[in-house]
C-alpha cells in the first residue's frame, strides 16, 4: 500500500505541475520590445519573453542580415551569442600569437643545447625517433609471448574507456543525448509542422491570386450574405486582437517625406486623424523640400500578448456558422 500511495503521489505532483504549465502559457503574458533606426542604415531589435525571462527570443536586423537567439531557463538552444564571433576570432589571434613566441622559445632552448653538446638539433631528434622505435619494438614482442590479443577494429566491441555507437543500439544512444540536443530536436519538429503550415498557406495564396485574375467571382463571393457575416465577423475578432496586442508604450522620432510637398501634407493629414497620437510619444517631422522619398528616424514599442486572447478568437471563428460554411465549400 505504501508504494501505491508513493506512485499516486508522484503522479498528482506531475500532473498539476502540467495543470500549472498550462494555466500560466495561457494567463501570462508574452512581453516583447521592438526598436528600429533608420538612418543611413536600416537596424532593428526585438526582444521576447515570458515568465521573468524564461524563455527569451531575440532577433536582430543589421546590413549584414537577420540573426536570432533563443534561450530557455538561460540556456542557449538556438542562435548564437551577439559579438561572439569577433571576441574568438580577437582570442584566436591572441593565443596564436602566444603559441608562435613558445615555439621560437623552444627552438631557441634546443639551438643552445645542441651547440653545448656539440650535436645539432636534427641528430637529436632523430636519435629520440630511434629510441622510440625500439621502445614500441619491445613492447610488441612481450605482448606477443605473453599472449595477449590486441582488438579487432573492425569488430563491433568496444572497451569501457571507449566512446562510440557500433555495438549501442539506436534507443539507448537516443537516452544518452544531453537535454539541449533533445530540445533541438524537438525544436527541428516544430519548424517542420511550421514549414508545413507554410506550405498550405502559400497554397490558399495561390487560390486568393486565381481569384483575383477573375473578378467576378470575387463579386459574387462579397455579395452573398454568409460571405458578408463571415467578413465582418472576422473583422471585429481582428480588431480585438489589435486592442488587446497593440502596444502599451510608444516612443521616437520619425521624418519623411515624399517628394511632392502636396501628397506629403496629406499623408501627414492621414496620420493625424489617427487616434493613437495622444497615447503614444511620437514626433512626426515632414519634410516639403526634399526632392525624393525618404523616411528617417527611431521607433520604438513596449507591450504584451496573451494566449488567452487569442484562443479566445480562434474558438470565435469556430463557433460561427458563416465560416464554418465557407471552410465546407472550400474543401469541396
Amino acid at each position: 500500500m505504501g508504494i501505491l500511495f508513493v506512485i499516486l503521489k508522484l503522479i498528482g505532483i506531475l500532473l498539476a505541475a502540467v495543470v500549472l504549465l498550462a494555466v500560466a502559457a495561457v494567463s501570462v503574458p508574452v512581453r516583447y520590445q521592438i526598436c528600429i533606426e533608420a538612418q543611413d542604415e536600416t537596424k532593428g531589435m526585438a526582444v521576447f519573453h515570458w515568465l521573468f525571462h524564461v524563455v527569451d527570443i531575440r532577433l536582430w536586423y543589421r546590413r549584414e542580415g537577420f540573426s536570432w537567439r533563443m534561450r530557455i531557463l538561460g540556456v542557449l538552444v538556438f542562435g548564437r551569442k551577439e559579438g561572439k564571433p569577433e571576441q574568438k576570432k580577437g582570442k584566436r589571434k591572441r593565443r596564436s600569437g602566444k603559441a608562435s613566441k613558445r615555439k621560437q622559445k623552444k627552438e631557441q632552448r634546443k639551438r643552445s643545447i645542441g651547440r653545448q653538446s656539440g650535436k645539432k638539433p636534427g641528430m637529436q631528434n632523430e636519435g629520440a625517433e630511434e629510441e622510440k622505435k625500439h621502445r614500441m619494438q619491445g613492447e610488441g614482442e612481450e605482448g606477443k609471448e605473453s599472449g595477449q590479443e590486441s582488438p579487432d577494429p573492425d569488430s563491433g566491441c568496444q572497451g569501457a574507456g571507449m566512446q562510440g555507437g557500433l555495438g549501442v543500439p539506436e534507443e539507448e544512444q537516443g537516452r544518452k543525448l544531453p537535454v539541449v540536443k533533445r530540445m533541438q530536436q524537438r525544436f527541428a519538429s516544430v519548424q517542420k509542422r511550421v514549414h508545413e503550415a507554410r506550405q498550405k498557406i502559400s497554397g490558399l495564396a495561390d487560390r486568393i491570386r486565381e481569384l483575383k485574375k477573375h473578378p467576378a467571382n470575387i463579386k459574387k463571393m462579397l455579395s452573398e450574405e454568409t460571405n458578408k457575416e463571415a467578413l465582418r465577423f472576422a473583422l471585429g475578432q481582428f480588431w480585438y486582437l489589435c486592442k488587446h496586442y497593440s502596444p502599451a508604450k510608444a516612443w521616437g522620432n520619425v521624418g519623411f517625406s515624399t517628394g511632392d510637398p502636396a501628397q506629403t501634407g496629406l499623408l501627414l493629414g492621414a496620420a493625424s486623424i489617427l487616434p493613437f497620437w495622444a497615447k503614444y510619444k511620437i514626433d512626426l517631422a515632414p519634410d516639403f523640400v526634399a526632392d525624393s522619398f525618404y523616411v528617417k528616424g527611431t521607433l520604438c514599442m513596449k507591450g504584451h500578448m496573451r494566449a488567452f486572447h487569442l484562443l479566445r478568437a480562434g474558438f470565435r471563428l469556430i463557433r460561427e456558422k458563416s465560416i464554418r460554411k465557407i471552410i465546407a465549400k472550400g474543401k469541396k
